[in-house]
């Protein structure tokens, strides 16, 4: 069984290799792109976490990290993000319960705005941010250019 918890310190490690995980996969799929992204340092993981300690979350089985969620805030506007779930684990409901968890801890206060981004040429993504409500305000296309050299 999936449970959600308060992430810690002691997952740091952890998180960074499903965060990777998740985002080479996704990649992968959405682009072809096999060559994987750089990991988030074990630093910027630290600062994310003690930014908000109270909002951070990891799904956990069987004390695998299974998924993770980042919760972020700035004056009243706040966000859920970023959130990744092992590839083999997605379509389980894990990101649903994890943004769950993210939105429960931001709704505490009355008088915030919550808003969010993500990659919006994924359905999934689309799917699991417009099912609890969330509205598509301003879309965003992502532009590349090959630099020579």
């Amino acid at each position: 069984m999936t449970t959600i918890r308060p992430m810690r310190q002691a997952d740091l490690d952890a998180v960074r290799s499903v965060d990777a995980a998740a985002f080479n996969a996704s990649r992968r799929q959405l682009t072809g792109r096999q060559q994987p992204l750089p990991s988030r340092t074990r630093a910027r993981v630290k600062s994310l976490l003690e930014k908000d300690p109270k909002g951070c979350f990891v799904a956990e089985e069987d004390r695998q990290v299974l998924g993770l969620i980042f919760s972020r805030s700035w004056g009243s506007g706040c966000w859920p993000g970023t959130l990744a779930v092992l590839p083999e684990h997605q379509g389980r409901g894990v990101g649903k319960l994890l943004l769950q968890a993210s939105l429960r801890y931001l709704r505490r206060s009355p008088h915030r705005v919550i808003g969010l981004e993500t990659m919006p040429d994924s359905p999934t993504n689309l799917g699991l941010y417009l099912k609890p409500g969330f509205r598509l305000s301003f879309p965003t296309l992502v532009l590349t250019k090959r630099w020579a050299g």
